[in-house]
């Protein structure tokens, strides 16, 4: 940021100008100046524009590589690799009486980010229009994916200028949200030519179909798992995923997997499908691959505030016991990251006695060592973008199905080296 931008006040706290540093690349990064994907500005550079020594940036910097906000390598320097979460805020707003920007904020539309338009924003002139519904929520774990794929899609058709892309989220805020299908509706109102929605509820889908049939209006669904409709669609395999998490543990000469199940999920049954096929390809008796909870006992329940608490009672008393050994799955890495809170209260650390592996990277992930499965966020809106311009070649595809499947990356950390 240039030096004119800056406003310095006056009295700055001993020991702090790094954090107040930390907390306005955070903004930046949050505000779109610099996405996902883009290069932020060299360390002397940034040393320059806050008119502090080189050694304060690095220590700022040094903060957001250990938090997996920013990542950096020998050919493309320093760059963005996620967006914040709230968690990450390294100072409050008020208390940043050192460093203050002084520029547009960009009001709420109804939904939104800067770097997505709302529907009473004109898109550029362009020959064909995109919309795009979904839930976008940077500063929200579980709205992070929709928004990184929204902007993998953004990022993958923005060289196109035949192409214009409308976004609406039904994302309110925390208490609030309009439904899937009204965005749809919305967008189909404007009169697009591609609809392209991220991660429908699977009883929306035929709903969102049908509206779209009566505009004749193609659709491509990017969904968390495979949707059984004649769909074009882009999805994640969860049970490959699972296959290799356990082909993984097999590989280190593992003969027994423990998998933690939200039987309540579709996709925990198609992980736990993945992994059983692992143990039988390695010659393994059925009985190598146990579950918890057991077939027939109370299943954990599907909402987080429900399953955490008797989750972890069980850990406690297993890891208590010295029975919780070997190689462990969870079922997601919010059920990982709650067995590692257990684990690290009780003074027992991984690999002392078991190893663990969850799915999802979440971004606390890198942060507590947890060997995880990241989905291929980047891959899928790229494929998304390429299927997308397919669509507006060929028109209407109801009755065909196009399936993409995407496959996730292992992710090896110190729970299961």
């Amino acid at each position: 940021m240039p030096r004119s931008l800056i406003t310095r006040r006056a009295g700055p706290r001993p020991g702090s100008a790094y954090k107040r540093i930390e907390a306005d690349i955070l903004r930046k990064i949050r505000r779109g100046v610099w996405p996902v994907g883009a290069k932020i500005h060299s360390r002397q550079q940034l040393a320059r524009d806050y008119g502090v020594d080189l050694s304060t940036v690095q220590k700022a910097i040094s903060t957001l590589l250990s938090d997996g906000v920013v990542a950096s390598d020998g050919t493309r320097g320093t760059y963005v690799s996620r967006l914040p979460l709230e968690s990450d805020n390294a100072v409050p707003d008020e208390d940043l009486n050192d460093v203050t920007v002084r520029g547009r904020i960009v009001t709420n539309i109804s939904w939104e980010t800067p770097r997505m338009p709302g529907l009473d924003v004109a898109p550029p002139v362009a020959k064909k229009v995109i919309g795009i519904a979904g839930r976008f929520a940077p500063d929200i774990s579980e709205l992070l994916v929709p928004y990184i794929l929204a902007q993998a899609i953004e990022h993958a058709l923005a060289a196109s200028k035949d192409i214009a892309l409308r976004f609406y989220d039904t994302f309110c805020d925390r208490k609030h949200s309009v439904s899937i299908c009204e965005g749809v509706e919305k967008l189909l109102h404007e009169a697009i030519d591609a609809l392209c929605v991220i991660y429908p509820e699977p009883e929306d889908v035929e709903a969102i179909l049908t509206s779209a049939q009566c505009t004749r209006t193609p659709v491509l669904f990017i969904s968390p798992e495979v949707l059984s409709e004649p769909v074009a669609q882009v999805y994640i395999d969860h049970r490959y995923d699972g296959y290799q998490a356990a082909k993984y543990f097999l590989d280190m000469g593992h003969k027994e997997i423990l998998y933690i199940h939200l039987a309540e999920h579709h996709w925990s049954y198609e992980r736990l499908k993945g992994i059983q096929a692992a143990a039988r390809f390695a010659g393994l008796p059925e009985s190598a691959v146990r579950v918890h909870p057991e077939s027939g006992a109370d299943q954990l329940p599907g909402h987080p505030e429900s399953f955490l608490k008797p989750l972890q009672a069980w850990a406690r008393t297993e890891l208590s016991r010295g029975t919780l050994r070997g190689a462990l799955i969870a079922a997601n890495d919010q059920v990982a990251l709650s067995i590692l809170d257990v684990a690290e209260a009780i003074g027992v650390t991984t690999n002392s006695g078991f190893s663990l592996l969850g799915f999802d990277d979440v971004p606390q992930a890198r942060r507590r060592g947890l060997t995880t499965l990241r989905p291929p966020l980047y891959d899928m809106g790229r494929e998304a973008a390429r299927l997308l311009e397919t669509l507006l070649n060929q028109g209407e595809i109801r009755g065909e199905s196009i399936h993409s499947r995407m496959i996730s990356q292992i992710v090896v950390r110190s729970s299961a080296a």
